[in-house]
């Protein structure tokens, strides 16, 4: 359990996305769009503090783990020109504050959404995070409207991509984990291929379990 937790620890963000980021500010900087740049800064800089001072543990409030995912997306549309919108909903019955769940599990599911789906679409896209509580777990549902999990795949294919689902394999690892635990698999991470009424791709829906705590 502390290698795996080691590596959740040295893995809080795709370091592409850490560089890219950058860059972007830095072109707001170069057109002397000063106002811009000093707002996605803060951005960058709140994301950078608030992975620092949650890197130490193996769980994370709900408010805190929001806070991270509204950053986060704030600065993907800045890099990908607004391509895509995010809305993030929270069941009522969960409190924010007290209930805590593993730490940066949902982001890597959030960035595979954009990766791979959202980025290929032609039109706005948009991705929908929603956290709900159930009796023995929390559901996190990320929903978008892309190009669909073959499609992605026959893009990536196409132009040689390499593809890294370190994040989201971690994930899974320390999912197997509490499910040994609890020795019933409540726990796990589910793909839906959706489809509009012609048939055709309009997206992918995937839905996290996880296991929650009061603090």
């Amino acid at each position: 359990m502390f290698d795996l937790e080691q590596k959740v620890l040295h893995l809080q963000m795709n370091p592409h996305f850490l560089f890219n980021s950058l860059n972007s500010i830095q072109s707001f900087i170069l057109k002397n769009e000063s106002d811009q740049a000093v707002h996605y800064l803060s951005k960058f800089s709140n994301l950078m503090r608030l992975i620092l001072q949650t890197s130490r543990s193996s769980h994370v409030v709900v408010s805190d783990e929001i806070k991270l995912l509204h950053y986060y997306l704030e600065i993907e549309t800045l890099r990908f020109e607004n391509v895509f919108e995010y809305q993030i909903s929270l069941d009522p019955d969960i409190d924010e504050e007290f209930t805590a769940i593993p730490a940066h599990m949902v982001q890597p599911l959030v960035e595979n959404s954009i990766k791979h789906g959202l980025i290929h679409k032609k039109g706005k896209g948009h991705v929908f995070v929603i956290f709900k509580q159930n009796k023995d777990h929390i559901e996190v549902t990320i929903e978008d409207n892309g190009v669909g999990r073959k499609r992605a795949s026959e893009i990536q294919k196409s132009k040689k991509l390499e593809v890294s689902n370190q994040g989201i394999k971690i994930t899974r690892e320390r999912l197997e984990i509490f499910n040994k635990q609890k020795n019933v698999p409540t726990y796990g991470i589910e793909y839906v291929d959706l489809h509009n009424e012609h048939g055709e791709a309009s997206g992918t829906k995937v839905v996290l379990k996880v296991p929650f705590m009061d603090v």
